[in-house]
């Protein structure tokens, strides 16, 4: 007999409120425990992750991997190993709540399939009172949904409750046991630990150790002067160094071997110039660190030295020195000499100026010049200028020079220029073009070619200008040192060797012997005076005039050596006893003259006389040039690469020879950027032989 509706209403309710209130529990319980064993598990994958990341990192260690001056480190490399295993190990291990359960069921049969059976219920939660409507009613299609699993809530509540109280007597560890997993991971990371302190020679932190003597890099620091305003720079293994002249270049160079070995060759002036510092001791962190004084280009070369005394690879940077140029000057207006009617006019000058880094002082300055002959009168002084900076290397100067104060007479001139420096100590000043402002005189033309040497203040070469040198060195002799005062002395005795050159020339190249006793020029020496008759009808050894003259001469000798000897007070007096006896000897009434004798005439009538029988063409030999020194140098290195090439195709070990080839090619000519570049290539080259690179190593050497 079938119930009514109500009345199976009234017996299903109280068991489905039951079961509402129990599964959740017990449902909970077991789901807490298969979550504790999948962390478990999930944990122990890791730690055997880890642990065979270890045992590899262990491999490669002992395999040569990583190279010393690599970007990693041993440690660095078994870390990250270790690491990407535990993360292997961790998500692998990491299952799902069924696959939990058959897990923890493989290993606790006593579960009778319970936990799998619960994990099912929770995965299909329908309960047998859900059941699609029957079908004479309306379907609604949108709301229902088809039965996963016929089971009814008192089932239910029957699994969850027995999968608890299974689960509850369950010890995840002795499921999962931590010991064996823990010992393997424990063994293989102090078993890499050891390992790697052996690897880096007891520096774990620091780079794998090498039997070979090398250097793993080179940290390059180039400090210019403070002059010139340019900031730090620092390089990483650079193949060429730029550095401004003056500058200091620290090195520091790590490695792993005891000592560094130091040569810095650097052209200069005369010749290449060698630095070999003391082999540089390492500290505790493997670096070595010197400083050198850029002083020209040329190459700066490394090599590591071992305990042994075994040189390693040789390192070679080249070195481009850029020097500090002089400051450009010119003076665009007027720019060009000037004959003026008078002294009573007002010039408008106008100056530029440049440098390559910045200009330190600019000033206009004139020399008045009036008189003739050796009664030049030399006055200078400075031009009030204006002066605009555009910026630290483009100055401008104007001014408005009034030449009425320098009371200019027909005749006299002014010789203006602009001068310069830069801010480079001890830099000398530079000067511009010089241009005349002459104040022309009845009859007379401008002085045309009167200009100054740009690097020496030289207007004349006269013994009144000796003289003006030499005051002015006496009166800055108080701000200059010794050694400074003695050169400038010295370059003032060379002038006067050369002003009485002249006058040695015009007396015919007699100085030591001649007609006029050396102890008292007044009186003339007979013996002398007939052995030199013909010189007096030639008219040469006539009078007072030429004793004036030699005397003059004589005074110039004395005061050339009190030049040398930087004694210039001394010379200034013989300086003006010569200028005295100058004057003497060109007065109006001692007039020298040097007629031709009758002995230096050309005899006219024996052109194209004698016998001509001996006479043959004359073949005048051709010159043998000979190769320069740098060309035979260059010529060797260039057999020398043929030589070497062929023996590498034979198979022989060539990367010493090749590594010498190298610093030879350099010190050919340590400035040349081409031969820098070759020599970069001949290292590469046998920086590849040593590594095995034999392919590479032979294109490398073809391509130098």
């Amino acid at each position: 007999m079938t119930q009514p509706p109500e009345e199976r209403a009234e017996r299903t309710t109280p068991s489905a409120a039951q079961a509402e209130r129990a599964t959740p529990s017990d449902a909970r319980a077991v789901g807490e425990f298969l979550a504790r064993v999948a962390r478990r598990a999930a944990w122990l994958g890791a730690a055997t992750g880890a642990a065979a990341g270890f045992t590899l990192a262990l491999a490669l260690g002992f395999g040569g991997w990583p190279q010393r001056g690599g970007p990693l480190t041993p440690l660095v490399v078994g870390l990250l190993l270790a690491s990407a295993g535990a993360a292997a190990g961790f998500f692998t291990q990491r299952r799902a709540r069924a696959q939990t359960a058959e897990a923890v069921e493989a290993r606790a049969p006593t579960c009778r399939n319970l936990l799998i059976t619960a994990v099912e219920l929770h995965a299909s939660p329908t309960p047998l009172h859900t059941s699609p409507a029957p079908p004479h009613t309306s379907p609604a299609p949108q709301h229902t949904s088809p039965v996963l699993l016929r089971t009814s809530p008192e089932l239910r509540e029957r699994v969850y409750r027995d999968a608890a109280r299974v689960a509850s007597t369950l010890r995840v560890a002795a499921l999962f046991p931590a010991g064996r997993v823990l010992a393997v991971f424990t063994f293989t990371a102090a078993l890499w630990l050891v390992a790697l302190v052996r690897i880096t020679s007891g520096a774990p932190l620091g780079q794998a150790a090498s039997t070979a003597a090398t250097i793993d890099g080179v940290d390059v620091t180039i400090i210019p002067p403070a002059y010139a305003g340019r900031a730090m720079r620092t390089l990483r293994n650079p193949a060429s160094i730029d550095a401004l002249e003056g500058s200091r270049i620290v090195l520091r160079v790590h490695t792993n071997a005891e000592r560094v070995a130091l040569d810095a060759v650097q052209a200069t002036a005369d010749a290449p110039r060698t630095t070999a510092l003391p082999a540089l001791p390492t500290d505790s962190a493997g670096s070595a660190s010197a400083e050198l004084v850029a002083t020209g280009d040329g190459y700066i070369a490394l090599a590591p030295v071992s305990r042994a005394g075994v040189f390693g690879e040789r390192r070679l940077m080249g070195l481009r020195v850029s020097r500090d140029v002089p400051p450009r000057i010119s003076i665009t207006s007027p720019g060009r000499d000037l004959l003026l009617p008078n002294g009573r006019r007002t010039l408008e000058l106008r100056v530029e100026a440049r440098d390559d880094i910045a200009l330190g002082s600019l000033r206009l300055r004139y020399t008045r010049l009036s008189g003739s002959g050796e009664r030049f009168a030399f006055t200078e002084g400075d031009i009030v200028a204006t002066i605009a900076r555009a910026s630290d290397s483009a100055w401008t100067a104007q001014a408005a020079w009034n030449l009425a104060p320098l009371a200019l007479e027909p005749g006299d001139m002014v010789v203006y220029r602009a001068v310069a420096t830069d801010t480079r100590p001890g830099a000398r000043p530079v000067e511009s073009d010089a241009f005349i402002a002459e104040i022309s005189a009845p009859g007379g033309v401008a002085a045309g070619g009167f200009a100054l040497d740009p690097e020496q203040e030289r207007y004349a070469l006269s013994q009144q200008m000796v003289i003006l040198k030499s005051e002015r060195l006496l009166a800055r002799r108080a701000a200059s040192t010794a050694d400074a005062f003695a050169g400038e002395a010295a370059e003032i005795a060379v002038e006067q060797r050369r002003v009485r050159a002249e006058f040695v020339f015009m007396m015919g190249g007699e100085m030591a012997d001649g007609a006029v006793d050396e102890a008292n020029l007044a009186d003339l020496n007979e013996e002398a005076e007939a052995a030199n008759e013909d010189e007096l009808l030639a008219g040469r050894m006539a009078s007072a005039g030429r004793v004036a003259l030699l005397r003059a001469i004589r005074a110039m000798s004395r005061a050339a050596r009190a030049l040398t000897a930087a004694d210039v007070a001394q010379a200034l007096v013989h300086e003006r006893a010569a200028l005295t006896q100058l004057e003497r000897a060109f007065a109006h009434n001692r007039i020298l003259l040097r007629p031709l004798s009758e002995r230096e005439r050309l005899d006219l009538t024996r052109r194209l006389t004698g016998d001509m029988a001996g006479a043959t063409r004359y073949a005048r030999p051709l010159p043998v040039a000979l190769p320069t020194a740098r060309v035979a140098a260059l010529s060797g290195a260039l057999a020398s690469a043929a030589a070497l090439s062929g023996r590498a195709r034979a198979g022989e070990n060539i990367a010493n020879d090749v590594a010498a080839l190298a610093d030879r090619l350099l010190r050919v000519d340590p400035a040349s950027p081409s031969l820098q570049a070759v020599s970069q290539r001949f290292s590469a080259s046998a920086l590849a032989l040593k590594r095995g690179q034999t392919a590479a190593s032979r294109e490398l050497l073809d391509g130098a």
